[in-house]
């Protein structure tokens, strides 16, 4: 909400709106909403449609990577997409959001 970016498990948008901007990029891993986020904001502005973000009913999703990863593998996650954000292109190193840990 801060980036004004639908972003996380729940994104909704008309059909036509999600077609025209070729839906999700299907060469990204990880952060594909965001990008997809991006493309229709993009198009909703030169079309001259409202783009909102509907914040009155907060959607609470599971924190079981929180709990699955250490702080440590966390953070390393982090350092890695903010120093390599084309890292979200290779499957190999978005293995935070594909793989349980072995328990």
């Amino acid at each position: 909400r801060s980036f004004k970016l639908a972003a996380g498990s729940f994104v909704f948008c008309r059909r036509d709106l999600f077609e025209e901007c070729n839906g999700f990029p299907q060469n990204l891993y990880a952060g594909e909403e965001i990008f997809f986020s991006r493309a229709v904001k993009r198009l909703c502005r030169k079309k001259g449609i409202s783009f909102e973000i509907v914040s009155d009913y907060p959607v609470i999703t599971s924190s079981r990577k929180l709990l699955w990863h250490s702080n440590l593998r966390i953070t390393a996650n982090l350092l890695l997409l903010l120093f390599f954000p084309f890292a979200v292109r290779f499957r190999s190193l978005c293995g935070f959001w594909y793989h349980r840990p072995e328990s």
